[in-house]
């Protein structure tokens, strides 16, 4: 639930949804319904997913190196 993620969170990053949606959106105007979040809370990242499985699928093969990045960058590790 993205109001979850919001109430948890410490810090919100609000380019990975924004760079999820207008991808998915190249393959389907539906896009612009999604709800994704993003947020750090401690050293932990914290993505909210589409909710189709399509769409997750084609979000995670899109996001994850720069999730991947992100991750090693709030564990001090790059």
């Amino acid at each position: 639930i993205p109001e979850a993620t919001m109430e948890i969170s410490d810090r919100l990053v609000p380019g990975i949804p924004e760079a999820m949606r207008a991808y998915i959106m190249s393959l389907t105007k539906r896009s612009m319904l999604n709800r994704c979040v993003a947020g750090i809370r401690g050293n932990v990242l914290i993505v909210n997913l589409p909710g189709k499985e399509g769409a997750v699928k084609a979000a995670l093969e899109y996001m994850l190196p720069e999730i991947q990045h992100a991750v090693e960058v709030i564990k001090g590790e790059a």
